[in-house]
Order: C-alpha cells, then sequence, then structure tokens
C-alpha cells in the first residue's frame, strides 16, 4: 500500500512517565504491509526498541529524569503521535549533622547533604567568621566542608544555609590563658625550668623570650593545655631579671649574681733602679670577671688588662732617674704595689775651678768627678763669649771642654760655666 493509505493506531495515547524518569511502551497497530518509524521530538527521550516496524509493532523508550517544570512532548509514527508527559521533580533535603560547635580557638567543619540524584542544592552564609571551603553547590548526595576563625570576644553563634535547611555553628568566647608559675628562680651557674600552659581547646599559644640569656628550649608555640622548657645561661654579673612572654602572660625569672673572691700573689714587688718587668697571678672562680690598671704613670700592664677565672697580669718599669718610688697597679680589686730604688745621693767637683784666657781668645778643659753611681750632670755657659764644645751631657766621672772668644771690649772681663751645679771661672785679659 501507499503510505497515504496506511492508518496507524498508538496506544496508549498519552502516558506520564514519573519526574525521575523511567520507561514505556506504545503499541502501534496498522496493516501487515505498513511500514512505519518512532520519531521522538524530544531529546530527552530515546528509542530503545522498535524504532521502525512493519505492521503491528512496539515502540520501546526512555525518558531521561526531570530537573526542572513539568513537559511533555510526542512520539510520532507516521501521522499519528503518542503524547508522553512528565511532572517536576520533586526534591526533599536532609542535613547532618543540624550543627555544631567549634573551640575558641577556631576550627572546621562538615556537614552531609542527601538528596535525590537529581535535586540541585546550595550552600550560602553571611557570617564574615565562617568560610565554606567545599561543597559550595551540588546535585544529589554531598558534603559541604566549612571553617572557623578564632574567636577573640563573647561567644557567638551563625546560620549556614544547605539545601535550604538551616545549620547552625556556635563558638565559645575568645581565649584566655593562665601560666603556672607565674616567676621562677636560677642559681648563678644557670638551669633550666618549665611552665605550664593553660588554654581552652583550640586556643593557640606561643612563647618568645624578653632576654638573649634565656632560650626557649621546647616548640614555642602550641595550641591548648601545654608547657614549655627554657634555659637561662650562667650569670658571670650581679644578680638579673628577665622574663618569658607567653600569649600575653609573663613568666619573671630571676637569677643569682655570681659571688665572686679574688686572691693575688705576690702582694707586691721590688724593682731595680734599671728597670724591670714582672707578674701578678689571679686566682678566682672559673666565671668571675675581673680587670688589672696601672695606678702611676710609670708603670704600665703589658698583658692581661682583663680577664676571666685564673690569670696573670703582666707589668714594666721604665728605669728609675731620681729618688725611690712606690706605685700601685689595682687587680681584681687587689691593691698590688711596686717599690723602685732610687739613684744614690749623688756630689760632684770640678777641677780646676777657673781658667786665664789670654785677649785673643782660646780654649780649656775641666775635670768633673762624680760621687754616687749613675750620677747624671750637665754644663751650660753663662756668657755669650763662652761655648760648651764638648762633654755635656755626661754621667759619673768625665771632662769639658770649653772655648772663649777674642776679646774686642778694650778691657778685662771674666765669665762663668756651670758644670754639674758647680761653678767654673774663665778670666780674659784686656787686648
Amino acid at each position: 500500500p501507499t503510505p497515504g493509505s496506511c492508518k496507524f493506531t498508538l496506544d496508549p495515547p498519552t502516558q506520564s512517565i514519573a519526574a525521575t524518569g523511567g520507561n514505556g511502551a506504545i503499541t502501534i497497530t496498522t496493516g501487515p504491509d505498513c511500514t512505519w518509524t518512532a520519531m521522538p521530538a524530544v531529546s530527552w527521550i530515546t528509542i530503545t526498541a522498535g524504532a521502525t516496524g512493519q505492521g503491528t509493532g512496539t515502540v520501546s523508550f526512555t525518558a531521561a529524569a526531570n530537573n526542572g517544570a513539568a513537559r511533555s512532548a510526542t512520539i510520532q509514527v507516521g501521522s499519528s503521535t503518542a503524547t508522553i508527559t512528565q511532572p517536576a521533580v520533586s526534591c526533599s533535603y536532609a542535613i547532618a549533622p543540624s550543627s555544631q560547635a567549634i573551640a575558641a580557638g577556631g576550627g572546621t567543619g562538615s556537614v552531609t547533604v542527601t538528596a535525590g540524584a537529581s535535586c540541585a542544592w546550595t550552600a550560602t552564609n553571611e557570617a564574615p567568621w565562617i568560610s565554606i571551603t567545599s561543597g559550595a553547590s551540588g546535585t544529589g548526595n554531598g558534603t559541604v566542608s566549612f571553617s572557623v576563625s578564632p574567636n577573640t570576644g563573647a561567644a557567638r553563634s551563625a546560620t549556614v544555609t544547605i539545601a535550604g535547611t538551616p545549620f547552625t555553628v556556635t563558638q565559645a568566647a575568645g581565649c584566655s590563658f593562665s601560666i603556672a608559675p607565674a616567676s621562677q628562680s636560677i642559681v648563678a651557674g644557670g638551669g633550666t625550668g618549665t611552665v605550664a600552659v593553660t588554654a581552652a581547646s583550640g586556643c593557640a599559644w606561643n612563647a618568645t623570650s624578653t632576654v638573649n640569656w634565656l632560650t626557649i628550649t621546647s616548640a614555642t608555640s602550641g595550641s591548648g593545655n601545654g608547657s614549655i622548657t627554657f634555659s637561662a645561661a650562667a650569670n658571670t654579673g650581679p644578680a638579673r631579671t628577665g622574663g618569658l612572654s607567653i600569649s600575653g602572660q609573663t613568666v619573671t625569672v630571676s637569677q643569682e649574681g655570681v659571688s665572686c673572691s679574688f686572691a693575688i700573689a705576690p702582694a707586691s714587688q721590688n724593682v731595680a733602679v734599671a728597670g724591670g718587668t714582672g707578674s701578678v697571678a689571679v686566682t678566682t672562680g672559673g666565671t668571675c670577671p675581673w680587670t688589672a690598671a696601672s695606678n702611676a704613670l710609670w708603670i704600665t700592664v703589658t698583658s692581661s688588662a682583663s680577664g676571666t677565672g685564673n690569670g696573670s697580669v703582666a707589668f714594666a718599669v721604665p728605669p728609675n732617674l731620681g729618688a725611690g718610688r712606690s706605685g700601685t697597679i689595682t687587680v681584681a680589686g687587689q691593691t698590688f704595689t711596686v717599690t723602685q730604688e732610687g739613684l744614690a745621693a749623688c756630689s760632684f767637683t770640678i777641677a780646676p775651678t777657673s781658667q786665664n784666657i789670654g785677649a785673643a781668645g782660646g780654649s780649656g778643659t775641666v775635670m768633673v768627678t762624680a760621687t754616687g753611681t749613675g750620677c747624671n750632670w750637665m754644663a751650660s755657659s753663662n756668657a755669650d763669649w763662652l761655648s760648651i764644645t764638648a762633654g755635656s751631657p755626661g754621667t759619673g766621672n768625665g771632662a769639658v771642654t770649653f772655648n772663649a772668644g777674642a776679646n774686642g771690649s778694650g778691657g778685662s772681663r771674666s765669665g762663668t760655666l756651670t758644670v754639674a751645679g758647680q761653678t767654673f771661672t774663665v778670666n780674659q785679659s784686656t787686648p
């Protein structure tokens, strides 16, 4: 038969498929020689069997799940159609848990969403201290994760809306901390200590030292209850106080001063008139500091002007050209005395004590005799026409030579030399 002469009856002419989707079938009744093709008008209907046939037959199809409003479409065979209707999706949602308490120190949490496979949902939050970290939207079952910032104020709560259902987040009041003990004493030689920290779960804390002689030897931070350990270095000076700061709380650490005593040996030394060197031994505790300083210009500390524990101070003394003398060095707070012999008393004689020189001028010699060891002397002229030509200065016995200029004064004259403190007279005749 020609296509136009074939009639097709579709049964049922109308059928409904659930919103979640499903299968259906249509019986086609027609003449035995009539061929046909089943064509759905929309993509959400799929022919699964009997897409083509001849004579009476059956068309099987599947309707996809509906995620939106109610809808309908047709399957056409020849000039006949069968209508497929599908209601809107009907979703229900459940969350678990419905609330969660977070510690004052902040933390994280999660919520499980249970929903139909095609049911879409979202998670929204308006509290700035709550952040949705994953699962802000989804379809079907899922999980929403969130984080909560530390609370520094009063207790608080807020609501996160998940799949249209309120989820309540509560948080305890801000963190407070206590420490024990609040103070500790350490011996001068150094040592260690421990401080217990008490805080609510989730409350983070940190610890720092306020002085360089206190060192935190354990972890410097923690959360909730915990403890820190510290060490104090040996104290080589007076008593001192330092501290540890633990999340706004202060631990006071006091340390005894070092108790030092000092001894020196010897307590004094004699140095020869020619000068020399010496040393002083210092005996004290291993951590005790000391210094050495000369109190006399003629005594020089040549090594170990400072030290810690046992040590030795060296000094030097120059020759003494005068009377005997005494000076001190302060070593580790102790007085060390240095004495030095002086030169023996010196006396001098000269010979001759005078000399005559002709008017034309000339030279002469004065002998110096010294009594005593290391006796120094000088010679000088007291007249402009007399000059010292050799021998000055001198030590011990010696000779001084001089020169007298020609006499142009018109008469005789007389002048003197001072030699080793003695007066030598020069007489010059008239020209």
